[in-house]
């Protein structure tokens, strides 16, 4: 009977140890948000009842973050619609604490310069949040607030 008790709290104790290690290698996980990450970019309505046919496409997006302590640097990467080109937007002012990312991000144009804020949340593999989009321009500026959600690749 007292060999059967041991075998039994052995057990118990390999599988509680088990869970304890998957528990720390999950938080350690949200702890980090190295690393390339895909989704899209949604912009905001401007009305309170958009029209079916001017809903606001995705657009796609690719971010490049590096982590150090809470200081997040990195690259956002967006395909805008009707550009022939990719614009780079460069990370600064990064900071990861608690699950909680926020930054902000820049293009240097010659003609027009994009800057982004960001505030989410990062839940396992996934960050969603929301955002504002200022497109300054050498004649206008501009806007737009966004949703984003990436998942990490």
């Amino acid at each position: 009977m007292v060999i059967k008790l041991n075998h039994l709290y052995s057990i118990c104790l390999i599988a509680l140890l088990f869970s304890l290690t998957i528990s720390l290698v999950g938080c350690q996980n949200n702890k980090d948000v190295s690393g390339i990450w895909q989704g899209n970019i949604l912009e905001s309505s401007n009305t309170a009842k958009p029209k079916k046919d001017t809903q606001p496409k995705p657009t796609p997006v690719e971010i490049l973050l590096s982590q150090n302590g809470t200081t997040v640097n990195g690259t956002l990467t967006l395909a805008l619609p009707n550009q022939p080109n990719k614009i780079d937007a460069v990370i600064s002012a990064g900071v990861f604490t608690d699950g909680q990312l926020s930054f902000k991000a820049s293009t240097n144009g010659l003609a027009a310069r994009l800057d982004l804020d960001f505030n989410g949340q990062m839940s396992g593999r996934t960050i969603q949040g929301k955002g504002t989009m200022k497109l300054i321009g050498m004649l206008s500026n501009s806007s737009q607030d966004y949703t984003l959600e990436v998942t990490k690749k």
